[in-house]
């Protein structure tokens, strides 16, 4: 991101847009990031700890967290 400003808004943002549909029928729906929310983190560190048994050394590369929590959703 260029500025530092952008950055601070898209990483504290408590909402966003994904797109769902098919290729040719796309259609925007907005996500609840619920980041901020009381026991988010408590949650997150139960599901890489305890459900996909993420390695000290795997914590923060966030490709290998993004694969094991959707592999335990």
């Amino acid at each position: 991101m260029e500025g530092e400003e952008e950055r601070q808004e898209f990483v504290l943002a408590e909402d966003g847009l994904i797109w769902r549909g098919s290729y040719n029928r796309l259609r925007p729906t907005v996500w609840k990031y619920s980041q901020f929310e009381r026991d988010i983190l408590d949650c997150a560190l139960h599901l890489m700890i305890q459900v996909g048994r993420v390695r000290i050394f795997g914590r923060n590369d966030p490709v290998v967290i993004s694969r094991i929590l959707s592999a335990a959703v």
